[in-house]
């Protein structure tokens, strides 16, 4: 209903979000950086696998709900489709169901796409063991399943991330403090206007952004595909369009380098530009260039 709701009222935002962006835009990032492979059937398939694994209480709970299916066929307690649809059984079913295509639909696809699909896939199994006799042993076994797998990839994730709870220099929110202190120290007290894919850095420590840039690297780096008239709606831009945006909005200081972990660097034009306009280096070695910008704010 939600979704009838937004395609009624923004017909044309709705279509580009559920359909071009996944078809179009999604693709040609993934293909221009050599990871075309996750978008076909076979690579979803095998994402999906990987966080199935990865989620000990869902293959439980879906081995403890087969179990009690099982179970009730052999005792002849198996009760009818109707019955079923009577209860919260058929309820949470039918919302497991839909679940499971909305997870599909983001390209490619990431572990928390399937996260409805495990949670309603749990309660269903729940709600499945409850209308059967608590005393059979296969389900109490499964049950324990459930619990014990749960638990162990829970205990298996936190003693992983255990080490670095003991050192608050080292989580991702004290680091991002660090670089915005930096930043700000090297900008001698002006409150700087920044261009950056990295627009938090900025933000925490009260400076500006260039807003076209302010989606970080999921806008820009697909903007040649949108094409300059969807951009100024979305009020983004794009690589071609950077050294003119940023010849007019006249940014203080150029952040660059936190944006890794692909085959191309989504930044790459913002450094580019810094060497060309005689940016000089800051505190931040090879990742932040000053300017001649103005010291407050950002050039409209």
């Amino acid at each position: 209903m939600v979704d009838l709701y937004y395609f009624l009222v923004a017909g044309d935002a709705f279509s580009y979000m559920m359909v071009r962006f996944n078809v179009v835009v999604a693709t040609d990032w993934y293909t221009r950086a050599g990871l075309a492979d996750e978008l076909t059937i076979a690579g979803r398939l095998l994402a999906a696998g990987r966080s199935f694994v990865r989620d000990g209480v869902a293959p439980a709970a879906l081995l403890c709900a087969v179990a009690g299916v099982v179970t009730a066929r052999r005792s002849g307690s198996l009760p009818s489709l109707a019955r079923l649809a009577s209860t919260p059984v058929g309820f949470l079913a039918s919302l497991w169901l839909v679940s499971i295509p909305m997870s599909w639909t983001p390209k490619p696809q990431h572990p928390q796409y399937f996260l409805p699909t495990f949670v309603l896939g749990s309660l269903l199994a729940a709600s499945i063991l409850g209308l059967y006799p608590p005393t059979v042993r296969a389900l109490r076994l499964a049950a324990a399943a459930v619990l014990a797998l749960g638990m162990s990839a829970g205990v298996a994730r936190a003693v992983t991330f255990a080490p670095g709870t003991l050192s608050p220099t080292s989580w991702v929110a004290m680091q991002v403090h660090a670089d915005g202190l930096a930043i700000r120290a090297g900008a001698g007290g002006r409150r700087i206007c920044v261009a950056t894919l990295s627009p938090l850095r900025a933000l925490d420590v009260g400076l500006s952004i260039i807003p076209e840039l302010a989606a970080g690297p999921f806008l820009f780096r697909s903007g040649e595909v949108l094409g300059r008239e969807r951009l100024a709606q979305l009020h983004g831009t794009s690589p071609s369009l950077l050294p003119e945006l940023l010849d007019r909005r006249r940014p203080g200081a150029i952040l660059v380098g936190f944006e890794v972990g692909w085959n191309i660097v989504p930044d790459a034009p913002l450094r580019a530009y810094a060497l060309a306009r005689g940016f000089t280096p800051g505190p931040l070695v090879d990742a932040l260039w000053y300017g001649g910008g103005p010291g407050v704010g950002c050039v409209s």
